[in-house]
């Protein structure tokens, strides 16, 4: 797995759409085809031999994404119910998780309708005229472009897809332009595909106009959460210079969190954007902002090594801490033992 996880499945939908290029569409012969499988087999097949190899030599592999625990030796059952995961996940992200306007979802579906229609006739053309191995090739690649979009689950139950493993599913979207591009016949009448080549163009700019809505607001979304972010660090760092003694501070410690139910969410009909977290770990996001776009240069005990967390838990031992009220309370920041206290939040 030395190749990052996004660039395997947008490689292998590549594949499968370059196959259904030659083959359903093109009518050609697959024979020049089957030496690039062979090959491809034979390069998993290193890939998995190395690792059993490095793992017999005493190695241990990375267990990011269950690696250490992959294997290709699965049950039957597993891989059924991994494929079967497959064609569901990518019908939920083309369908459920993305579209609200009723428009925009019925441009996907005349889409998505007439490039499948589209297919099934051609299909049914080669099989009448003979292109037998053409047609199982070219379906094969066909049934597998939702497993290689989820070819990482092929590997172990240890991996979880996020949204920048899913960068193949744009491409998927090239397959309807290949079935537009096609000058083949499927209708005897040159008017009626005139214009439902003109309704596929039409759709593909709604499409379109609806993903450009939709991320203009995420990044609404985004901006408004920085302002909000950028407010609340501010907020802290004047509340820091307000308390008593804050000169002789050798280092500040944030306890907890912002409580992010007293701050609205960006809504978009009734769900909730990308982007509207309000500094969502308690480390870095402050370092970023208190100390980078605030200009300070405070230490924070939460970044340092293990003498960092010794002082933390000794502080928490402290009357005086447990004493304190929380955010955005009179109180909420106290000088303990030369570090500077703001409690956010209750310790869990």
């Amino acid at each position: 797995v030395g190749i990052y996880q996004a660039y395997l499945s947008v490689a292998l939908v590549v594949l499968s759409l370059w196959i259904i290029k030659h083959t359903l569409i093109k009518k050609e012969t697959v024979g020049q085809y089957i030496a690039g499988m062979a090959v491809s087999i034979v390069i998993a097949a290193g890939t998995y031999i190395a690792g059993l190899w490095y793992r017999l030599k005493g190695g241990e592999l990375s267990s990011y994404q269950g690696i250490s625990n992959a294997t290709l030796l699965h049950s039957f059952k597993w891989y059924l119910n991994r494929f079967t995961d497959a064609f569901l996940d990518i019908c939920k992200v083309f369908i459920t998780d993305t579209y609200e306007n009723r428009y925009v979802l019925f441009a996907v579906g005349f889409i998505w309708t007439f490039t499948t229609v589209f297919i099934i006739l051609r299909i049914a053309h080669l099989i009448k005229n003979g292109y037998i191995i053409s047609t199982l090739y070219g379906s094969l690649a066909l049934l597998l472009i939702p497993v290689s979009v989820y070819s990482m689950n092929l590997l172990s139950d240890g991996v979880f897809y996020y949204s920048l493993m899913l960068e193949s599913v744009a491409v998927v979207w090239i397959l309807p332009l290949l079935v537009l591009d096609e000058k083949g016949d499927f209708s005897h009448s040159e008017k009626w595909k005139e214009i439902i080549c003109n309704l596929m163009v039409l759709c593909f700019i709604l499409n379109l106009w609806g993903y450009m809505v939709v991320d203009n607001i995420s990044y609404l979304a985004s901006h408004i959460s920085y302002e909000k972010s950028y407010a609340i660090s501010e907020r802290i760092v004047d509340r820091v210079e307000q308390t008593e003694g804050y000169k002789d501070m050798e280092s500040i410690y944030l306890c907890g969190n912002i409580d992010q139910e007293k701050y609205d969410d960006v809504n978009f009909k009734n769900k909730s954007v990308i982007g509207n977290n309000i500094i969502p770990y308690e480390t870095k996001t402050y370092t970023f902002f208190i100390n980078i776009y605030l200009g300070e240069n405070y230490t924070l005990l939460n970044d340092m090594d293990r003498s960092g967390m010794d002082k933390i838990e000794e502080i928490q031992r402290t009357l005086e801490f447990q004493d304190m009220p929380v955010w955005p309370e009179l109180g909420c920041t106290k000088l303990i033992d030369n570090v500077m206290v703001v409690k956010l939040s209750e310790i869990e």
